[in-house]
Formats: structure tokens, sequence, C-alpha cells
């Protein structure tokens, strides 16, 4: 299929980088999907910051399966916990939902964790704009649109180093970086990220970057201005 392409669009540049391993005579264009950063900077959090008081809100949002190696964040909690009180809002749906259910069960961290199942689209800048860190352990992201969602709101984001996730977060300037193997220092980037206003600044800024709006333009002129008749082209 991709050989019948005279340009291949990809998300970032790992994917970029993973798909040249299999099509080398092919234009190869990193394009991230655009968000709409008006829409999640207009959030309102305050009545869900109303539920859980004083705690902080440590977020994450996305299908709830096995890759999104969320059992990380369980470990993480109590580390966490020592240093905040905090709850944990997991938002969204899918199939290891009761396992970790259970996981969380068994550490007696119930109090904690929070799973909102299914959350409207319209509801969830609101999410975003009630947290205090957005948290991606996930090992497994072309592009990880939740984190440039979260960044929009205005959240810092504390991500795992796996696949495409380094692109674009940088540890330290725009976010925090951990391995996703290791629960301890996940716990420490989340809090850092946490004390970080500066890093929730930069973040709001980066991703004003990948609106909507400029990544169309770019895919247009992908479109309009690209010379991929030269089926051999690099």
């Amino acid at each position: 299929y991709f050989r019948r392409c005279y340009c291949i669009i990809a998300p970032s540049k790992y994917t970029a980088k993973a798909l040249r391993k299999k099509i080398m005579e092919r234009k190869i264009e990193v394009l991230p999907t655009g968000i709409d950063i008006e829409k999640f900077s207009g959030g309102d959090g305050s009545e869900i910051r109303r539920r859980y008081k004083d705690k902080k809100i440590i977020l994450h949002v996305g299908r709830i399966v096995r890759e999104k190696n969320l059992d990380l964040l369980i470990e993480a909690a109590p580390y966490i916990l020592k240093q905040t009180d905090a709850v944990f809002i997991i938002v969204g749906e899918g199939p290891a939902k009761a396992e970790l259910e259970e996981k969380v069960k068994k550490k007696n961290l119930q109090k904690h964790f929070i799973f909102t199942g299914f959350v409207k689209d319209e509801d969830l800048p609101d999410y975003y704009k009630s947290a205090d860190v957005f948290v991606f352990p996930s090992i497994y992201e072309t592009q990880g649109i939740v984190a440039f969602e979260a960044m929009a709101a205005g959240v810092p984001v504390a991500a795992s180093t796996a696949k495409a996730l380094p692109d674009f977060i940088k540890d330290g300037e725009n976010g925090y970086l951990f391995d996703p193997y290791d629960a301890e220092e996940c716990a420490e980037k989340v809090i850092e990220a946490m004390e970080s206003k500066e890093i929730a600044k930069r973040a709001s800024k980066f991703v004003m970057g990948y609106s909507i709006e400029k990544m169309t333009d770019r895919l247009l002129e992908i479109y309009s201005f690209g010379d991929y008749k030269n089926e051999g082209e690099m």
C-alpha cells in the first residue's frame, strides 16, 4: 500500500523512522495531528476540583489497555502519596479497566483512584483544566495527542521515554520524562511537574506550534508544493 503512494505522512519522527526501515524509496513527511488549542485552553475545572477539595489531581486520559502502562502509575502512587495528598483520575474505557481496578483494591488505593469511565468529548477540557499534572506512562505512542491536549490546557506533563513521546516532550524544558518501567522515577517526575509553574507555561507556548490551523497549512503545503513525481526521491 505504501509503495503505491508518492508521499507518506507520519505523525512523528519516531514513526517516520520506523516506516523508513520498511519503505526506502518513498518520501516521508513528518506532520503531527493538530490540536484545537481554543477548545482545550477554554475548559473550566472548578467543579471537578471542588469534588476533591485540597487534593492534588493527577490525570490520565485515554483508552485503558495494557500498552498504556497504567500499572506503573499504580506502582508509583504510594511514593507520590508520601509527599502529597492526591487523587488519580483515570478517564476512559477499555479492556484493562477491571484488571487495574482490582490491582488498586489489592494495594488499598481505592480512595485515591477514580475510574470515570467514558467521558463526553465536550467535557474533556474541564478534566484537563482541573489537573495539577497529566501523567502519560504509555509504552507505545506514535504521537501522543492527549499530551498535547493537556499542554493546551496549561497542564504540565510527565511522560515515559517510550517511542514518539521524547520527539515532543523534552525533559526539564516543556515537560518531564521517566523510564516507563521505573515507578520511583515516575513518582519523582510527577512531583517535579506539579511543583513547576514554569514548565506549564513553556508547554502551553510549545503546543501553540501544533494548532489545527498550523498543521492544516503545512498539510496543504505538502499536497500543493511537494514534488513527489519521481518515485525514487527520498
